[in-house]
């Protein structure tokens, strides 16, 4: 949620709706993961560690238990860069299931610029 402020508080509270073409591209990506790991639960979450150097979609691969086994996500600009095809092209040139499962816990972070390992301290 954004607010906007005034000299007398608050004026207006704003919800930032996510675009039909973001969506879309979410919703496929969020797809591609469940086939690649049919047996987890995918739980997508907007930024949860409101990163300073991504703006990012980020989503939980738990297994039945809750437990999260694997994090990826993907950037805005990614999102502004690609269309739902062109992301699971560009996902499967580099091997996201494979990364994924070398990298554990530590997140995969997709964007327009290539795919980082970024380590997470658990």
């Amino acid at each position: 949620m954004r607010y906007r402020f005034s000299m007398g508080g608050i004026l207006k509270r704003e919800k930032k709706m996510i675009s039909a073409h973001w969506e879309e591209i979410l919703q496929t990506i969020e797809s591609y993961l469940q086939s690649l790991f049919p047996e987890y639960v995918i739980e997508r979450v907007k930024d949860p560690l409101r990163s300073q150097l991504f703006t990012k979609y980020f989503f939980r691969i738990k297994d039945a238990g809750g437990e999260i086994r694997h994090r990826f996500s993907v950037s805005y600009d990614f999102l502004d860069h690609h269309t739902p095809n062109e992301s699971i092209v560009y996902f499967e040139k580099r091997q996201v299931k494979r990364l994924l499962e070398e990298a554990g816990r530590n997140e995969i972070l997709a964007t327009v610029d290539g795919i980082r390992v970024i380590r997470r301290k658990e």
